[in-house]
């Protein structure tokens, strides 16, 4: 009786594996998911100061960090009128971003379960902080700071599709896997697949 309830458990813990697996977003979805958070203030604090204003976006012009918040802000939120690296008479504003972070991390890799998945650890920051300036009296500053993170993981076999080359800030080295992970853990799912297998003829030829 205890063989049989070995075997259903290990038969449940196998099946749960195959019948629902994980759904792995790629990392500018991570990414573009906490700009859109983070833009939220923003939004609210320029409807304040006037959607009918001319507001100029000034970028260093040498971070894709910075390039690419500018890009979803003006994205996002196209009922503003942005001018992004000029300026004009007209404008009653200027938007500045220091200190952008968008990071990629992977911190591990590790077997998920019985069948031998190798799932990667992930953690996505990202970081800045905002200011809108007055330019008629520039001592008047708006500023917002963000900062946060998310962690979770993806299948190691879908590197290629969780990564986005168009954008440097997307992509990040893998971490060396662990002797554990790469030769007892795989042993381990071997020799209790075995026994399982072995388990099941056992108790049906009773």
């Amino acid at each position: 009786m205890k063989l049989k309830y070995f075997l259903s458990i290990a038969l449940f813990i196998i099946h749960g594996s195959i019948s629902y697996p994980q759904s792995d977003r790629s990392n500018i979805e991570i990414i573009d998911r906490l700009i859109d958070e983070s833009l939220v203030p923003v939004a609210n604090r320029l409807t304040i100061l006037g959607t009918d204003k001319l507001y100029e976006l000034h970028s260093s012009g040498n971070d894709d960090a910075e390039s690419y918040l500018f890009e979803s802000l003006t994205r996002q939120y196209q009922k503003f009128r942005f001018l992004l690296g000029e300026e004009s008479d007209s404008s009653a504003y200027k938007i500045e971003i220091s200190r952008p972070v968008i990071k990629v991390e992977y911190k591990k890799i590790y077997t998920d379960d019985l069948l031998g998945t190798k799932r990667v650890q992930r953690v996505v920051r990202v970081s800045y902080n905002l200011q809108v300036i007055s330019i008629k009296d520039p001592s008047n500053i708006s500023s917002i700071n963000f900062d946060r993170s998310t962690k979770d993981s993806f299948d190691l076999d879908k590197l290629d599709l969780v990564q986005d080359r168009r954008y440097s800030f997307s992509e990040a080295l893998l971490p060396e896997e662990s002797d554990l992970n790469k030769i007892l853990l795989p042993a381990l799912i071997v020799l209790a697949s075995a026994a399982t297998i072995a388990l099941f003829f056992i108790i049906r030829s009773k």
